[in-house]
């Protein structure tokens, strides 16, 4: 696997692959959704997806992003 930057550490490595099971940069949610990034960001605002920013940036939930591939458009989490 080839990785975007170098890793001073194993650690650093393992941290930032555990961050990218749970969360998926914002602009990386909005082009698997085909929305612009200020849409998602919107949806964010609104509540329809928990979000958390790391290293200045914004992340969405991955979880919440697959579950909400299945439910209906202008629903809300629950």
């Amino acid at each position: 696997m080839r990785t975007p930057q170098r890793w001073r550490s194993i650690t650093e490595l393992a941290r930032h692959l555990a961050i990218e099971q749970q969360w998926i940069p914002l602009r990386k949610a909005a082009t698997l959704y085909r929305v612009t990034p200020e849409t998602m960001h919107a949806w964010v605002r609104e509540g329809y997806f928990t979000s958390t920013h790391i290293k200045h940036t914004l992340w969405v939930s991955r979880e919440e992003l697959e579950n909400g591939l299945c439910r209906k458009p202008n629903q809300r989490r629950t």
